[in-house]
């Protein structure tokens, strides 16, 4: 308790589980019109049913509301009236994280004129909910102490303990039902910390109260309408599988006594298994370094505690019931054979535990700074209480091993005996694991890097008497959404039927340097000379263009032409490069695991009848092997490089002129003139049909040689001209 009272008075507010990542408008803009849309990227992706966004007018009344984006699920957005009046505007965020169930809120601001004094927002809290710490705490320590038990099991007391003549489960039945009273007892609490982890989370997901959330059936939504949900779903399945494999042994145990030990071992796998999906619905989910590799050191990390903390409290648990018969020596010698086995069992989980926590420290522990938070300082609590844990585990390795560490025994003596440090190190290892809890429910803290905006690439571009602003957001590699506004327009007419016309607004985008276009997207109507699409059409950063069509009700068509140049730099961040940290604590946790399956491979190899010609064609055939795999993926890399090659090799001439209005009138002048191709003719027919996936380049050496029947067009005077000729024939593409 008094650990845990600490932990709760070193929360401060900072920041959310998730984070935001980039926003539109930034917070505490000031803009001279409204917004044509309000957009927030997180770090994770979002629950769709259950994450919503707000705008609110500084009375505090909700006036737009919205969800998840369609196209990019980690996107929050809405539309916001088109008549907003200058002034301040709140925009109320809750994100529902997908990866862990967890649901934050926060406030964000910006105004419309000048800025407004005394509007603020508010950040998200970073306090971890007090009851999703006690579900926590109650399912990893009783987690640890199942999976504990049966290691126990398995890796210690058969090997110091076991006798082939207690055949059902070669242990004293004293022991074996000590034993299964444990793993029963931290089943039923595992189970009821799980049922309370789903009343929670919906609590959560739904803002509602516990009677309300049993009540209305809340849970079962939550339970099948949310990613946490179905994480849930598994490991309840786990769970009771668990239960019904136990009750089984006992129910076996005079029937089928032989089947004990084997029930055990797949119970052992089977709940190490389980604690599994405890990292699918971890922060792990959401790291931006190696997610999969991050998955995979906190289900380690949470194995190898548990292995050692609660196969230690089973130990304690089991002890006095396994030496009651016994007095003086025969008393030391199997305490002893036991505590041999379980140190060797708990140093090597201890490796995996202290280089799998390095490495998952890393991912969210970028500078000095970060340690100060509350995700921080949890952290060093949890850090403090292993320290002392380690250190009463210390005692314990040295005093089974009195013939290697002769010199410190009497000191180990006067510390007390193992009834007393045994119960200590117990209490050392409930208090990890509540902390672990508390870490767990902790919003890790958000990266100095992420915290930098990149205003969205926006231009202007004019055509005949239509004049419009585009802003590609967030302008970067990915998903973007495509904003078109008609600025001015001398024919009102045009105005109003931009509503009644589906097909009035087409966006293309094009990579000159590649000769690679996307396909023309219908900008939806969402207001009077609004025009919005979305598409993840540029998919690398250099220099690309912007195609809009404009299309009247009698379908005359005027195009506007945008040039960008796109960096990584607007580029919604969801990933990161390791640093050199991560592959050091990566190699130290490949080194621990190395270490802790050693005996098992010696014995394995003990067991083999090996001569030189075995182990040489051993050698051979996996070095063999090795080489063969490294040379198929080497192939299969240049096999599929060089398809895209050919599917898309670097263009012989590039399209230099911008295909606007200007270039498409010269073109159609210099077309008419000097390129007799008959529209009506069948070549004519099959070149506009295979326009669309016909490059800028073939089109180049057709006005220059002739497609089919259809002569060249010789007498173009010039390259531009020629290039004027190919943005004309484009207009001829059927969209």
């Amino acid at each position: 308790m008094l650990t845990l009272l600490m932990l709760v008075l070193a929360v401060r507010p900072v920041s959310a589980h998730g984070y935001i990542v980039r926003s539109i408008p930034e917070d505490r803009a000031e803009l001279e019109r409204a917004p044509t849309r309000v957009q927030y990227w997180f770090s994770e992706p979002l629950e769709r049913q259950f994450s919503r966004i707000e705008l609110l007018d500084n009375t505090g009344t909700v006036i737009a509301s919205g969800g998840v984006d369609p196209e990019d699920d980690s996107l929050l957005v809405l539309r916001p009236p088109t008549d907003l009046p200058d002034g301040a505007y709140v925009v109320s965020l809750r994100p529902a994280f997908a990866s862990d169930g967890h649901v934050v809120g926060e406030t964000r601001v910006f105004f419309v004129g000048e800025r407004v004094a005394g509007v603020e927002g508010s950040a998200a809290s970073d306090a971890a909910v007090p009851l999703e710490v006690v579900w926590r705490g109650i399912v990893l320590t009783s987690t640890a102490l199942l999976l504990g038990v049966f290691v126990l099991y398995d890796r210690v007391l058969l090997p110091a303990w076991g006798n082939k003549q207690y055949i059902a489960g070669f242990l004293p039945p004293r022991v074996l039902t000590r034993l299964t009273w444990i793993a029963g007892v931290a089943l039923t609490v595992a189970i009821a910390g799980n049922v309370l982890a789903i009343f929670q989370n919906a609590m959560v997901l739904f803002d509602a109260s516990l009677p309300r959330v049993v009540g209305s059936n809340l849970w079962n939504t939550a339970r099948i309408g949310s990613r946490s949900g179905e994480t849930w779903t598994v490991r309840m399945a786990l769970l009771l599988i668990l239960a019904a494999l136990l009750a089984l042994t006992i129910y076996w145990r005079d029937e089928k006594p032989r089947t004990i030990a084997p029930f055990w071992r797949a119970l052992m796998w089977g709940t190490a298994l389980m604690t599994g999906t405890f990292a699918v619905s971890s922060h792990a989910a959401g790291s931006l370094v190696m997610p999969w590799v991050g998955l995979l050191m906190h289900w380690l990390h949470l194995t190898a505690v548990s292995v050692w903390t609660g196969g230690l409290v089973a130990l304690v648990l089991v002890m006095p019931v396994a030496l009651r018969p016994y007095e003086g020596e025969k008393r030391r010698v199997a305490l002893l054979a036991a505590m041999r086995r379980f140190s060797g069992v708990a140093v090597a989980a201890l490796l995996v535990t202290v280089t799998s926590g390095i490495y998952n420290s890393l991912n969210w522990l970028f500078s000095p700074a970060d340690v100060g938070t509350s995700y921080g300082m949890a952290l060093v609590y949890k850090m403090l209480l292993f320290v002392g844990l380690l250190a009463v585990g210390a005692v314990h390795h040295i005093a089974a091993r009195p013939e290697r560490y002769a010199q410190w025994q009497a000191l180990i003596e006067r510390m007390g005996s193992w009834r007393v440090t045994l119960p200590l190190e117990a209490v050392f290892v409930v208090a990890v694991l509540i902390s672990a809890g508390f870490v767990s429910s902790t919003p890790p803290p958000t990266p100095d890097f992420i915290e930098s905006d990149v205003p969205a690439p926006r231009a202007d571009a004019a055509a005949d008497n239509l004049t419009a602003q585009m802003t590609i957001s967030p302008g970067g590699p990915g998903v973007n959404t495509y904003d078109v506004r008609m600025v001015t327009e001398t024919e009102a007419a045009l105005v109003g039927t931009w509503r009644a016309a589906p097909d009035t607004v087409f966006v293309r985008m094009v990579q000159p340097s590649t000769d690679v276009r996307g396909e023309w997207l219908e900008a939806e109507a969402v207001e009077d000379a609004l025009f919005v699409a979305a598409g993840d059409e540029i998919d690398t950063e250099g220099e690309w263009l912007t195609l809009v069509d404009v299309v009247t009700a009698e379908g005359e068509s005027t195009r506007l032409a945008y040039q960008w140049n796109i960096t990584n730099d607007a580029s919604v961040l969801e990933t990161i490069p390791p640093r050199w940290q991560h592959w050091l604590a990566l190699a130290g946790v490949i080194a621990a695991l190395c270490y802790a399956v050693a005996p098992a491979y010696r014995a394995f190899m003990q067991r083999m009848n090996l001569n030189a010609l075995t182990v040489s064609v051993v050698l051979l055939g996996v070095v063999s092997t090795g080489v063969i795999i490294r040379g198929s993926f080497a192939y299969i890399s240049y096999v599929q490089e060089q398809s895209g090659l050919g599917a898309a090799p670097p263009p012989d001439v590039i399209n230099t002129v911008l295909p606007d209005a200007d270039s498409l009138r010269a073109g159609a002048d210099l077309y008419a003139t000097n390129c007799v191709w008959e529209r009506d003719s069948r070549d004519f027919e099959a070149l506009v049909e295979r326009l669309p996936r016909t490059r800028d380049a073939e089109l180049y050496n057709f006005t220059r040689e002739g497609f089919r029947g259809l002569p060249a067009c010789n007498a173009l005077q010039s390259e531009t001209d020629r290039w004027h000729v190919v943005n004309f024939i484009r207009t001829f593409e059927p969209r």
